[in-house]
């Protein structure tokens, strides 16, 4: 069995860290995305969605990171709690799955991208009124993890880790990338957070995320990396998202009339956007990132290894 990974992406720590934890053999296969080598002819052979992780067990290929780590669970029979059978329980889980990925996971790609990006392709720190906007989504979203999901358990679903709790830690470290710490004056996220750390365990999780938080130079790579304008389009439109949601924020303090007026003044599909944009741009964005230290290689991904150890694969 082979993995296809770029330890940089969040899905890709998930699926990384359940299968080294659990010690699961499998074959690591190091994407470049710096590289560009998700769009390679062979990798396309691989998987036409030419996105990371991609797992392939002999002839079948799965995509999606969600479905792989149900997939690794049924198929190496680990403990229950991972993925429970219980119908409630499992449905936590999913219910949980289900929700992350246009809430936790967009609003924190979205800090870690205004924080990166904002300087290098338009010329000056991001504008306040965007970043608050932006920090009050992840906000609203951690506050959901904490107060439904979490609430005064030890894992979400109960007293036992489950694939929801590794989900949820990996999307969680990704703003302390740029500098911002979603886990300040949390203390009971905080606690789960180490919780999940030692049950995966401690040195493990903190290797998988040397990439990610090895910030020194990150600027000036960005700044140097001359392919980086590609990228505006895509980063101009999450910033108008941005903007509509900054009136949003605003208008919950207004009054009725004031509020009213500025919702008429933004169309509604800017009002309501999709996260889906800002999730492409991440990993747009995590390969133009690191493409101005990567020296020129072949356009294949590197070797494999087995599962097991805890050297450094970040890219």
């Amino acid at each position: 069995m082979e993995i296809y990974l770029d330890l940089v992406s969040p899905p890709c720590r998930a699926v990384y860290l359940f299968a080294e934890a659990l010690k699961i053999p499998y074959a690591f296969k190091k994407v470049e995305l710096s590289a560009g080598q998700q769009y390679t002819e062979e990798f396309g052979k691989l998987s036409v969605v030419r996105k990371v992780p991609v797992l392939k067990d002999g002839s079948f290929v799965l995509t999606e990171s969600t479905a792989i780590l149900q997939y690794l669970v049924q198929k190496c029979s680990v403990a229950d709690h991972w993925f429970p059978a219980e119908l409630q329980q499992r449905a936590r889980v999913d219910e949980y799955l289900s929700w992350q990925h246009l809430n936790l996971r967009s609003h924190c790609s979205k800090v870690f991208l205004l924080r990166l990006m904002h300087r290098p392709l338009m010329g000056s720190e991001a504008p306040k009124d965007k970043l608050d906007a932006t920090l009050e989504d992840m906000k609203q979203s951690l506050d959901l993890l904490e107060e439904k999901f979490l609430q005064d358990k030890p894992f979400i679903v109960g007293n036992k880790i489950s694939v929801a709790d590794l989900v949820a830690m990996v999307e969680m470290m990704q703003p302390l990338g740029v500098g911002v710490d979603p886990f300040q004056g949390r203390p009971k996220l905080t606690a789960w957070r180490d919780r999940v750390k030692k049950e995966l365990g401690v040195k493990l999780v903190d290797q998988a995320h040397e990439a990610l938080l090895d910030s020194s130079g990150l600027q000036q790579k960005m700044q140097n990396n001359t392919e980086l304008h590609k990228l505006k389009p895509m980063f101009l439109k999450m910033c108008v998202e941005d903007a509509a949601a900054a009136v949003r924020i605003r208008s919950r303090t207004c009054d009725p009339v004031h509020r009213k007026k500025s919702h008429t003044e933004v169309p509604p599909a800017v009002l309501n956007p999709s996260p889906a944009d800002s999730l492409t741009l991440l990993s747009a964005c995590l390969a133009a990132t690191r493409s101005a230290s990567v020296s020129t290689k072949p356009a294949s991904w590197s070797g494999s290894r087995a599962s097991g150890s805890v050297r450094s694969n970040g890219a």
